[in-house]
């Protein structure tokens, strides 16, 4: 490294090792980008999983209340 007009000035070894980190640290970025896009997928497919699987319980918990007082067929549920 060497001074030049008042500025550090990386030589030729040190500019091509920040070139090839920057390089490897841009893919590994790009790795970790994507695999953040897949996780969010895999919540996001979940949690609707998750609220039909709790609309169907809320559903059929109302159905089971309903037909154990009898009066299912006045709401409308056989």
């Amino acid at each position: 490294m060497y001074v030049w007009q008042g500025h550090r000035v990386a030589d030729g070894e040190m500019a091509d090792d920040t070139m090839r980190e920057n390089t490897m640290l841009k893919t590994e970025n790009l790795s970790l980008r994507q695999r953040v896009r897949a996780l969010q997928e895999t919540v996001e497919s979940m949690t609707a999983r998750n609220a039909q699987l709790q609309a169907d319980r809320d559903r059929l918990t109302l159905t089971s209340s309903l037909s154990a007082d009898g009066n299912s067929r006045y709401h409308g549920v056989e």
